[in-house]
Order: structure tokens, then sequence, then C-alpha cells
């Protein structure tokens, strides 16, 4: 996964702060952190340190939204 961390990117989180709210969905948040990332749907610094989104995008189905 491309860590690179561009400049104008949304928000960053914290490992803490992205496990912390997954955790409000799921018994295993660590596992559905990951699953993101190996998804393209998050971004992480290199150093695991920091997520973001890797480009916001409507879930299936609400392309219309």
């Amino acid at each position: 996964m491309d860590g690179a961390d561009p400049a104008g990117s949304p928000a960053r989180l914290t490992e803490a702060e992205v496990t912390s709210r997954l955790a409000e969905y799921s018994d295993d948040p660590a596992m559905v952190r990951r699953a993101m990332v190996d998804e393209g749907i998050v971004r992480r610094s290199p150093d695991g340190s920091r997520y973001w989104l890797a480009r916001p995008r409507p879930a299936d189905g609400m392309e219309f939204a």
C-alpha cells in the first residue's frame, strides 16, 4: 500500500483513534482497520501512526447521494 500522505489529504487520525471509532461497530476493530487498508479505503503513514481516507467515496448504491 502506498504510504504517501499528500498535503491536501483529508483529516488524519492516529491508530488509536481509528481503532476506537471502529470499536463502536465491531468486536475486532484491528481486523477491520487492517482490512480497510488492504482494500484501499484508508491509507496509512509508513510508520503506521496516521490513517486517512484514500479518497471519499459513496457506499454501494449511494452514488446518486
